[in-house]
């Protein structure tokens, strides 16, 4: 017990610098997760569909199999998370 109350102080300025701000870009994160999951994704697997559509069945059950899909998946949904987070926080101005 000793040791928490020399520490609590401490411990407590740091959380009240910079919990606020970590708060908030974890609630912009969940934000732009949802608003990306909700509306760029469904346009994009669309995109996808329709240039494989010619694709034999063979060749796409070989992409499913090796996790292609998930890649191209995560890898698009990072690229636009982080293009969202950078829009919304350049609208926030400079000390966001």
């Amino acid at each position: 017990m000793p040791i928490l109350a020399a520490i609590w102080p401490a411990l407590l300025a740091f959380l009240t610098k910079y919990l606020p701000s970590l708060v908030g870009q974890v609630l912009l994160a969940f934000g732009v997760g949802l608003a990306v999951h909700t509306f760029a994704m469904p346009a994009f697997m669309n995109l996808v569909r329709s240039y494989t559509s010619g694709m034999s069945a063979w060749t796409l059950n070989q992409l499913g199999a090796l996790g292609v899909d998930v890649c191209i998946t995560m890898v698009f949904s990072a690229m636009t998370a982080a293009a969202a987070k950078r829009v919304v926080l350049s609208k926030l101005g400079p000390d966001a």
